[in-house]
């Protein structure tokens, strides 16, 4: 046998949206040798996933085992039923599109760029325009699954009908990431290509805010040491005979937490978080809201993020101390206003 020829590592993951399950991005679909950040390439963080890439890509075979030979444990070939991905990560900065804002600015300005966008309503938020301020507003609503393409050392996946849940931290002094777990509907083509060309645009040649003086308030301003949204959705597979691996991926539930280690408030009451904990009627829970970056102006880049929990449920509090003042690691529970009518529990603004 011929010794084999070793290869260099190579990698660029792109998301878009769909227009129906079982519906590839068509604009991801057409991509060969060339890929850009307005087709939904993204940047991933230089921290996280394989060789700083962000990504983390498991393959599985799905199979069903043949019966024993005999009296023996011996098994032949198993029967192939599909290829499956058990595991799929990306990590990247959660941050605005970073393109200088024209004129005005108006809301358009606030857009993320195409792979973030996707991504969010991988994990169930919509975006559009704010109208009663400027930039661009996410909440959660009922998105088509979305669409990945991951280059990989030669290889070309198309991936369809991902779903995801998505865990944003926001570290002090270093900048917002996001972590997106996708679950994969189905593999739609695997083949052999040579990595496209890519244009990163601003996400490599303009900074992204930092996690300073982002005025976090609830009940009064206080800062936090560690703070992390998560987005849990519950992902079931469901199967399906015209789906094309059998299969098809829903979201059946979620929960949204904010989880800190912050300082305790005193302006008001140095037992509110206790007094929080045990809310019985909904008008006593106050907004959590922090923003990070400031909000574009014309001839600046839109970097800003913006975090609002309108009502924020405290579930746990433990005492701890940072530094010498007093503190608590919490956990809240976004939930929704009673006159509301669903999928308001949080709202995440580009600005």
């Amino acid at each position: 046998m011929a010794a084999g020829t070793k290869f260099d590592f190579e990698v660029a993951v792109a998301f878009g949206t769909q227009t129906a399950e079982g519906t590839y991005n068509s604009t991801l679909d057409g991509i060969s040798s060339t890929l850009s950040y307005t087709q939904g390439l993204v940047q991933g963080d230089s921290q996280s996933g394989i060789k700083e890439s962000g990504l983390a890509l498991g393959l599985e075979r799905g199979l069903r085992e043949k019966a024993l030979i005999g009296s023996t444990f011996t098994r032949n070939l198993s029967d192939f039923l599909r290829a499956e991905v058990p595991t799929f990560t990306f990590a990247f900065p959660f941050v605005g599109n970073r393109a200088d804002a024209d004129g005005g600015p108006a809301d358009a300005d606030g857009t993320p760029i195409a792979g973030i966008d996707a991504l969010l309503e991988g994990a169930g938020m919509v975006g559009a325009a704010w109208g009663s301020g400027i930039g661009w507003r996410y909440v959660f609503g009922s998105p088509s699954p979305i669409s990945a393409l991951v280059y990989l050392s030669g290889m070309r996946l198309e991936l369809l009908d991902c779903r995801s849940s998505m865990s944003i931290d926001f570290t002090p002094g270093s900048i917002p990431i996001a972590t997106a777990t996708l679950s994969v509907g189905s593999i739609k083509d695997q083949s052999l290509a040579s990595l496209p060309t890519p244009t990163w645009g601003e996400q490599a040649s303009v900074s992204a805010p930092v996690v300073e003086n982002i005025g976090n308030e609830w009940e009064d301003t206080r800062g936090f040491a560690t703070g992390t949204l998560a987005i849990s959705n519950s992902v079931t597979e469901i199967d399906d005979s015209n789906a094309p691996t059998g299969e098809v991926v829903e979201n059946t539930g979620r929960e949204t937490t904010f989880d800190a280690t912050l300082f305790a408030s005193s302006t008001v009451d140095k037992g509110y978080e206790y007094s929080q904990l045990t809310a019985t009627a909904e008008g006593t829970l106050d907004q959590l809201s922090f923003q990070v970056g400031s909000s574009m102006t014309a001839g600046n880049p839109a970097k800003a993020v913006q975090v609002v929990i309108p009502n924020p449920e405290l579930t746990t509090q433990a005492a701890n101390v940072l530094g010498t003042k007093a503190a608590y690691d919490i956990s809240v529970s976004a939930r929704g206003a009673a006159a509301g009518s669903g999928n308001d529990e949080l709202e995440i603004y580009f600005r």
